[in-house]
């Protein structure tokens, strides 16, 4: 192979990561401010920098849950529901998304499916 074809592919490669990197780490802050302000009840600021993190990042599973621990702070069980189904589609086998999607089925009064859930997170 050409050496100067590999350099440039090489160069191309680390471009991509170099993208990659920083907006991974801008959804990771938007995400902790989200739940900084999620659990000060400040829940404008909370929604803002939840929903920036999941549009950087929607196929992390974390911003997926916080999403739905949002939703199911304000009421809406709907939406709630959604985002922790495509959490556990994106972690089917996170312990903590499992068991927080039995914690919200329990709340919902589901408590043979929470029970189910509970049972998935331990083993």
């Amino acid at each position: 192979m050409n050496k100067g074809l590999l350099i440039g592919l090489v160069a191309l490669l680390l471009a991509g990561c170099s993208v990659t990197a920083p907006h991974s780490e801008l959804a990771g802050t938007r995400l902790q401010l989200g739940l900084a302000w999620l659990a000060q009840d400040r829940l404008a600021p909370a929604e803002r920098n939840l929903r920036q993190a999941l549009k950087l990042a929607p196929d992390d599973y974390r911003c997926r849950l916080a999403m739905a621990r949002y939703y199911q702070r304000v009421g809406d069980n709907a939406s709630a529901l959604a985002h922790y189904r495509k959490a556990l589609e994106q972690a089917e086998q996170n312990r903590d998304v499992i068991n927080n999607y039995g914690a919200f089925l329990c709340l919902l009064g589901q408590y043979d499916a929470a029970q189910q859930q509970f049972s998935k997170a331990m083993h």
